[in-house]
This record gives C-alpha cells, sequence and structure tokens, in this order.
C-alpha cells in the first residue's frame, strides 16, 4: 500500500475511535410521540445545550446522544400549532460524566412516561 492510502487508514481509525469515545461515554436519550398531533420542530436541551430532534410524526422515535457540562435535567421544546415554542420538563437528574440511556413517551402537551438507566462513568 502506498503512504497516503495507510494515512488515510490511519486518520480514518482515529476519526472511530474518537466517536467510539464520544458516545460512550453520553447518555442517548429516546424520545417517541405517543400523541395524535405530530411534535414540530422538536429540540432537546441539556445544560442549556440544544440537541435538534425535527418533527416527530404520530407514533415516530428519534435519538440523540447528549452530554452534561454539570448538574442537569432534560426539557423537551417544540412548536405548538399557533408557532409559539413551549417547553416541557422531563424530571431527570444527571451530572457530567454520566451515561446511560434515557426512553421518553411525549405528547404535544404532556410527558407520557419515562424511563432511564443512567450512572457515574
Amino acid at each position: 500500500m502506498g503512504r497516503s492510502v495507510v494515512r488515510l487508514l490511519v486518520i480514518g481509525g482515529l476519526i472511530c475511535a474518537l466517536v467510539a469515545a464520544w458516545v460512550m461515554r453520553s447518555i442517548l436519550v429516546v424520545v417517541r410521540n405517543v400523541g395524535d398531533a405530530p411534535l414540530l420542530r422538536a429540540t432537546v436541551y441539556v445544560t442549556g445545550n440544544p440537541y435538534a430532534l425535527g418533527t416527530l410524526a404520530r407514533g415516530a422515535r428519534r435519538r440523540v446522544f447528549v452530554r452534561a457540562r454539570g448538574e442537569s435535567h432534560i426539557e423537551i421544546e417544540r412548536e405548538a400549532s399557533s408557532g409559539q415554542r413551549r417547553r416541557l420538563f422531563v424530571g431527570t437528574y444527571f451530572e457530567a460524566g454520566y451515561v446511560g440511556r434515557i426512553a421518553i413517551d411525549i405528547t404535544d402537551d404532556a410527558i407520557v412516561s419515562v424511563d432511564e438507566d443512567l450512572h457515574p462513568l
């Protein structure tokens, strides 16, 4: 193999390792719309950081990896039919360095259920 191919393989391997390390030190948040109406322009907020989900149709599920910078919780913001943005407090607690999974069932106006499996790394 030529030097340029070896360099590309090494760089690709380093990028994969960095992505894997980031994911392993993150929390997977899964949001499922269990309501009758779509969730328009939904966004997950953690310690003020936004993670865009987009629009979730009825029954749709989206996942995002999040990280906290300190003591934190999750809020989900979406656009109401009136065009106003509204946030719902999910009611979780975690800190920087926590890992795990949070599954959230939501309608346009309420958090229906939260299932979490979080622990410090």
